[in-house]
């Protein structure tokens, strides 16, 4: 699960201030993470405000969510503070 955070983490801070859409991102850490520990992940960082959600624009189907990363995402206690997040 830590090498699923890692590459979470550096995929959303590559992509800077524009995000980055649902399934590209779930497409580039899937193979470390279920999708199950990907919503779970999703929500903590944002519980955290570690990302920001925005819905996207479609003109058919479902309008996409985009996440982009805050400052905090690219502190050095992330993995503390997820950690800590899900400590009973």
């Amino acid at each position: 699960m830590a090498l699923g955070i890692d590459k979470l983490r550096r995929e959303l801070i590559n992509a800077g201030t524009a995000g980055i859409a649902h399934t590209p991102l779930y497409y580039k850490v899937r193979g470390l993470m279920n999708s199950d520990e990907f919503k779970a992940l999703i929500d903590t960082l944002h519980q955290l405000e570690m990302i920001q959600i925005f819905e996207g624009n479609a003109k058919r189907g479902p309008s996409p969510r985009i996440y982009r990363g805050t400052k905090k995402i690219t502190g050095s206690q992330v993995y503390e503070a997820i950690i800590g997040e899900h400590q009973p």
